[in-house]
């Protein structure tokens, strides 16, 4: 594990996740069924986990 990180990408990481959470919300209220709302779920996971990556290698 990285003992030091970049203060750029910690601060990217958090709003990620702040936006990962807003999304997550939206899925719960935007959604009728159970297998919409895990659609939605995978769709945002796949969709934050792509900007994280990006957020490190920044």
């Amino acid at each position: 594990m990285v003992k030091s990180v970049n203060i750029n990408a910690k601060e990217c990481c958090l709003k990620e996740k702040d936006r990962l959470v807003k999304e997550l919300y939206a899925c719960d209220y935007d959604t009728t069924s159970m297998e919409e709302r895990s659609l939605c779920y995978k769709w945002a996971a796949k969709k934050s986990g792509r900007r994280h990556r990006a957020c490190m290698i920044s």
